[in-house]
This record gives C-alpha cells, structure tokens and sequence, in this order.
C-alpha cells in the first residue's frame, strides 16, 4: 500500500487516482504521484519497490512410499 498525501487531487503512475493505491509488483518497480493542492500547485515524487527473487530450496531427492513404509530422511 502507498500513500500520499497534502493534496486534492493525486495521480500514480499505475493511472489510480486516489490518495491510497495498492501495488503487487513482481519485479522492482519505481512508483510516481503527482499531488495537486487547493491553490493548482503540483508537486511529484517517487518511490522504488524492490523485488527479491525467491529463494530456491532442495529438500533432496524425491522418494515413492507406501503405507506402512518407513524412511529417513537426511
């Protein structure tokens, strides 16, 4: 979720034009909002996400069981 806020009017570069949008980005992404006060001034600024790859895991070699078999696994 971001915010921003000291405006009436605000526009993201995801097109929202609330105060409060909602991202999921699935790579880093750098979000920007135009905020525009009573008196028509604008100001912009921008913040980036950044996306960590996901970890990769190996729990080992895949083994077929049957009930009432037993195993351990190292």
């Amino acid at each position: 979720t971001l915010i921003a806020t000291g405006g009436i009017k605000y526009l993201w570069s995801n097109s929202d034009t609330r105060s409060i949008t909602n991202v999921s980005p699935q790579t880093t992404t750098t979000y920007k909002v135009t905020v525009t006060d009573n008196a028509m001034c604008a100001a912009m600024d921008s913040v980036m996400i950044t996306v960590n790859p996901s970890p990769q895991i190996d729990a080992g070699p895949s083994y077929i069981t049957c009930e009432g078999d037993t195993r351990t696994l190292q």
